[in-house]
């Protein structure tokens, strides 16, 4: 995308009064209206109207915010926000996007004067239909892209074709789907899924299975850990966190992050100490003070004169 995000952004005079900023700061102070300016800033600076949320970008912000900001605070408000719709909440668990429908509406009339707009479709929270979302002077300058399942993006659609709202563009994108979808079906119904060793818990109440062959691999990366006591671990930390459980597109990095510390931590065993060396030969030292047995002899021969 040619040009991303904008040089600032409309901050109504109200916010602070919002009755869900008040429950934000209400339940996590300062600090939680303190991240959600933040995260704002951050989406219409990187992308105009969305950013991309995972474990590392929480790590991150978290610490570009400071004034003892911890990346657990942080989720914790970060999934506040979208319990309250502050962020939607289907694109946050499908895609781990933070956008609103209020902030693409402030940012198409914020980039009004590009000469083309551009969004990725299944991103679109606006109707191009109603010029209260979409005002018609803006509607010819806005372009469609596509968000590949590989994470690469492909422009599906010139500004002849609009998208009115997220429904519309899955429709569209259905179709142009459906050969590959009746041509793998009847593979996908036949091929066996891997049976999952363990189940962790997601934030949108989902499981992430972990098969056998998965847990070979982390036993290759991570030789000093016991995987499998590492993972109960991680079952019953994210039963016990229900507020800091990751995304689908986030579990894979907790996992890593979480053996990779345990890796970290293990202590290697105890090198064998080697037997001392005599300086003049390459033998085994004996434990024997000949100097001592000297002495004592000399003494013994003063004593018996």
């Amino acid at each position: 995308m040619a040009q991303d995000g904008i040089d600032y952004f409309p901050l109504d005079t109200g916010f602070l009064r919002d009755k869900k900023v008040l429950l934000i700061k209400g339940k996590y102070g300062a600090k939680g209206i303190l991240i959600l300016i933040h995260i704002l800033c951050r989406i219409y600076e990187e992308h105009g109207y969305y950013i991309n949320w995972d474990e590392d970008d929480c790590f991150l912000s978290a610490d570009a915010i400071g004034s003892g900001v911890s990346p657990e605070l942080a989720t914790q408000v970060v999934n506040e926000c979208v319990v309250r719709s502050m962020f939607d909440e289907q694109l946050y668990n499908e895609f781990g996007i933070l956008t609103s429908h209020g902030i693409q509406w402030r940012f198409i009339r914020a980039a009004k004067k590009r000469e083309n707009i551009e969004f990725y479709q299944e991103y679109f929270l606006l109707d191009t239909s109603n010029p209260k979302d979409v005002p018609k002077g803006i509607l010819n300058k806005v372009t469609f892209l596509s968000v590949k399942v590989s994470g690469e993006h492909q422009k599906v659609s010139g500004n002849s074709k609009k998208v009115s709202g997220r429904k519309q563009s899955k429709v569209q994108e259905s179709k142009v789907q459906e050969s590959t979808v009746k041509e793998t079906s009847s593979e996908l119904e036949t091929s066996p899924r891997p049976e999952a060793v363990y189940s962790l818990s997601l934030i949108d109440g989902s499981q992430h299975p972990v098969t056998a062959e998965e847990v070979e691999k982390y036993r290759g990366l991570y030789p000093a850990v016991d995987i499998d006591q590492e993972f109960r671990k991680m079952i019953g930390w994210l039963d016990s966190h229900p507020q800091n459980r990751k995304t689908p597109r986030g579990i894979g990095k907790f996992i890593n992050g979480w053996l990779c510390r345990a890796q970290d931590s293990a202590r290697p065993a105890a090198a064998q100490k080697e037997p001392k060396k005599n300086q003049f030969q390459q033998f085994p030292q004996r434990d024997i003070d000949y100097d001592a047995i000297v002495m004592q002899q000399l003494q013994e021969g003063q004593n018996g004169k």
